[in-house]
């Protein structure tokens, strides 16, 4: 049985595509997923928009690090565009903003099991705190 998302498989390793494939199916189903999926590269936009249309547009939220999104009623799915930061912030501004940033999402995935989709092109400027509670998916193209 072929799935929605199939057409995606060619982007990913084996192994990532069916960790995506599993994840969604748990947020579809209602079922918690004990890690965030931390999607890595360039041109995600695409993908992202038909996950959000598979999961169906009641069932997730765009938080974007907007910290009321937080206060919402919880929903299957957060997606997460992690910030670029601005080259004229000095480098303690990033990290205080990357230790807010880190903060929110990890008490959402640990004290409300949140399942999470994070979207950045720069894997770099992620907390080890982000990458360590996370799958790591790296499009391919």
């Amino acid at each position: 049985m072929n799935h929605p998302l199939d057409n995606w498989k060619s982007y990913f390793t084996f192994h990532d595509y069916n960790c995506l494939i599993i994840f969604i199916e748990n947020c579809k189903n209602g079922f918690p997923n004990d890690k965030i999926v931390l999607l890595y590269g360039t041109n995600n936009g695409k993908l992202i928009e038909e996950i959000k249309n598979y999961i169906g547009k009641d069932n997730y939220h765009d938080c974007n690090l907007n910290i009321s999104a937080v206060f919402q009623p919880i929903k299957k799915l957060f997606f997460v565009i992690w910030p670029s930061y601005k080259e004229s912030n000095s480098e303690n501004e990033n990290k205080n903003k990357n230790k807010k940033y880190t903060s929110t999402i990890i008490n959402l995935l640990k004290k409300y099991n949140q399942s999470i989709i994070i979207d950045t092109d720069k894997i770099r400027n992620m907390d080890i705190n982000i990458r360590n509670n996370s799958n790591i998916i790296k499009m391919l193209r």
